[in-house]
């Protein structure tokens, strides 16, 4: 029982901890709920298993320390199977035109992006797990990681250090106009981040959960940045009255 209590603990703080690379992509995000999933599946299926039962209850008999420990993390893993499970299902209808994407050249992006961007919207609409911030947000910039990776690989710098101007210029170019399409496809079809609900009209949006040790400290450091923001915000809310007053300069004083 001490032993399977471990492993569980070993397998639960993996996805505390777990974080990508600044860099990674979409399919990267897919292929960790995969092996999440597969992880997590096989567990449940142990526990689930005659003889672990059998031993559990022995123990509950015996009136063990460890069956309470034992149980709630045997619980941890079955919640967290059934969210591996939901999330690889949603994100796996991002899977080919991730794909696509992964292969495409520049050029090609921008007529693969409305697509892209309606699935997630799906997502962001049905899914339990991913209806936060975070985690879409952490999705989208996945999505802008996939797309600079496809810029930066068709621009040489030895071409541009060298001179060739012609076929540096059309690069550049090329991977310019895809960005700027990723921008405002994001705005047409998202209608900016209040479609995503990043903004809120009346109670202020909860701080997320930030997990480890240092998850305090952040919440500190957040809070004491919203406090100076907040009383800057307030020195403006009294001058309000000439801001908008291109002939006034007193507000520049007050401010100051």
């Amino acid at each position: 029982m001490i032993h399977w209590t471990r492993q569980i603990k070993e397998v639960l703080s993996s996805q505390d901890t777990y974080e990508t690379a600044e860099t990674s992509g979409p399919l990267e995000e897919i292929q960790f709920w995969n092996s999440r999933c597969m992880d997590l599946s096989g567990i449940s299926d142990q526990l689930d298993k005659p003889g672990v039962k059998h031993i559990q209850k022995i123990l509950e008999m015996a009136k063990s320390s460890y069956v309470a420990p034992f149980k709630k993390l045997s619980k941890l893993i079955q919640d967290g199977s059934a969210q591996a499970q939901s999330n690889l299902k949603f994100l796996s209808t991002l899977k080919e035109p991730c794909e696509e994407l992964a292969e495409a050249k520049p050029k090609d992006i921008p007529a693969m992006l409305p697509k892209l961007l309606s699935l997630i919207r799906m997502i962001w609409m049905n899914s339990e797990h991913y209806k936060s911030r975070e985690r879409l947000t952490s999705l989208l910039r996945k999505v802008s990681n996939e797309i600079i990776r496809r810029c930066t690989s068709t621009i040489c710098l030895d071409d541009i250090f060298e001179g060739r101007i012609q076929t540096s210029l059309r690069a550049l170019q090329e991977s310019i106009a895809c960005c700027e399409s990723w921008k405002e496809t994001y705005a047409m079809v998202c209608e900016g981040q209040m479609h995503f609900a990043r903004r809120h009209e009346g109670p202020k949006t909860p701080l997320p959960c930030f997990r480890g040790i240092r998850g305090p400290e952040i919440v500190r450091s957040l809070l004491e940045i919203e406090a100076t923001f907040e009383k800057n915000l307030q020195i403006l809310k009294d001058v309000r009255k000439t801001i908008l007053d291109v002939k006034a300069t007193t507000w520049h004083d007050d401010y100051n």
